[in-house]
């Protein structure tokens, strides 16, 4: 089965920001990436293997020729793979989802002609939908970016005490993305965990309630440690009772 997880190329998108502003160093961000990216292909990826398997190319191009089938995905993972290799290297722009999808879907034109490929939406896995991402997925990218923006800007930045604010609204930012990321796994998780077949109430109460322990856990332990070693410069140590650098 072919997978289209992030490599060495989609990995900055998750982690050069954090490397940039120093919050992990380069160690710590290759330990994260390893495990998390490992994660991502358990907990989500099943669903864009199956994307990648069935809704490109329909498996009655290949005739019940496991052969055949098995030759066309290793077929695409080779050229992708070069693909990607020239793209790294020269430095341009890439993205191996899209690099993997476009070799499926010439494996796809070279054994059952041009109509072999789903062109259309194809129910959200087909070509259409797939490369219309590349649209819609960077405007709801700018769209939420600049909504995040702002309120980093008017709730933390031109604060009187910035540093105060930042640490106050930190619980905060872990409930939100604990919440998204909670969504991604039910709504596109493995469907042998089925967990997309709760009820809509227990879905979003699953989801409200593992953002909300997130951002307790954050409170409790986060944030003292943080608040210790940001504004006390060390968090061995805690100042005499009744002072407070907050």
């Amino acid at each position: 089965m072919v997978t289209a997880r992030p490599g060495a190329n989609d990995v900055a998108n998750a982690f050069a920001t954090a490397v940039a502003s120093k919050s992990l160093t380069m160690r710590q961000a290759t330990c994260c990436a390893a495990l998390f990216e490992f994660l991502g292909a358990v907990l989500v990826g099943a669903r864009v293997s199956s994307t990648i398997k069935n809704g490109i190319v329909s498996a009655s191009i290949f005739q019940n020729n496991a052969g055949l089938q098995l030759l066309g995905f290793v077929n695409a993972i080779f050229v992708s793979s070069i693909w990607l290799s020239i793209a790294t290297k020269a430095g341009w722009p890439v993205s191996t989802t899209y690099s993997i999808v476009s070799a499926v879907a010439g494996v796809g034109i070279a054994i059952g002609g041009f109509d072999a490929p789903n062109w259309g939406w194809n129910g959200g896995s087909g070509l259409g939908a797939i490369f219309a991402g590349l649209v819609i997925a960077p405007c709801m990218a700018g769209g939420f970016g600049a909504v995040v923006y702002l309120l980093v800007k008017y709730v933390v930045l031109v604060r009187k005490n910035p540093t105060r604010w930042a640490l106050l609204t930190g619980p905060f930012w872990f409930f939100v993305v604990t919440v998204v990321c909670t969504m991604a796994i039910i709504y596109k998780g493995s469907p042998q965990l089925n967990l997309d077949d709760m009820s809509p109430g227990k879905t979003a109460a699953a989801i409200l309630l593992t953002g909300l322990v997130i951002a307790v856990l954050a409170a409790v332990f986060w944030l003292p440690f943080v608040h210790c070693k940001v504004i006390k410069k060390d968090y061995s140590e805690s100042k005499a009772a009744g002072e407070s650098s907050w």
